[in-house]
């Protein structure tokens, strides 16, 4: 059957991995799944993860790396916001963006790697204010793809914007969530943040 097929390609991933790295292992062990089952391969130098595919949202022991983007980032950066942030913004419109703040210091944008490969972002301006003297913080995006939340991705993206505005001096971050983000707002109570206003916009002609 189907689980069967996943379980067999699992197996015989750990035996290959043990056949090419077996001076180098440290332990094998079976952590129990919803659908499946979580094998992990501790190594010397890292730790190998295989899964079967029913259950990436359940992946708590992923590696996650959380690193500055690069240009080598932009095409999955642009469908976490295409996808997730529902920005209508094509590959070339996003490099063309990414690329002018990679010259000002005052952006910062931060990616979360997973299984190898781009899962979550934070991007954030540094702005000056009447009462706010070192300037505030402001996260302009933060999102992380479906299958791989409700695993701290997005709490670990947000304590890294918030380092980021504490070496840039400023002690205050802020955002704005749109009104059907009701879970994003619960989010944002959980880690702190406080609603104090409304947001308003105007496109102008």
């Amino acid at each position: 059957n189907r689980h069967g097929g996943a379980y067999l390609v699992a197996f015989l991933s750990v035996v290959w991995c043990l056949s090419a790295r077996l001076s180098q292992t440290r332990n094998l062990f079976c952590l129990p799944g919803q659908k499946g089952f979580l094998l992990l391969l501790r190594m010397e130098y890292d730790t190998i993860i295989f899964t079967n595919q029913d259950f990436p949202e359940r992946l708590h022991d992923m590696d996650v790396r959380i690193r500055k983007l690069q240009r080598t980032d932009y095409k999955a950066v642009a469908k976490i916001w295409r996808d997730v942030l529902d920005i209508p913004v094509t590959d070339d419109e996003l490099c063309e963006t990414y690329e002018k703040m990679d010259g000002d210091d005052r952006y910062s944008t931060f990616v979360a790697e997973a299984d190898g490969r781009v899962v979550g972002l934070v991007t954030m301006v540094t702005a000056l204010a009447i009462g706010h003297p070192a300037g505030y913080s402001k996260v302009n995006g933060l999102g992380v793809l479906q299958e791989y939340r409700r695993n701290g991705i997005g709490q670990m993206l947000l304590k890294k914007a918030e380092q980021e505005a504490i070496a840039n001096g400023t002690r205050y971050v802020g955002l704005a969530s749109g009104f059907s983000r009701e879970d994003a707002h619960q989010f944002y109570e959980m880690m702190g943040f406080q609603k104090t206003s409304y947001w308003f916009r105007k496109r102008l002609e």
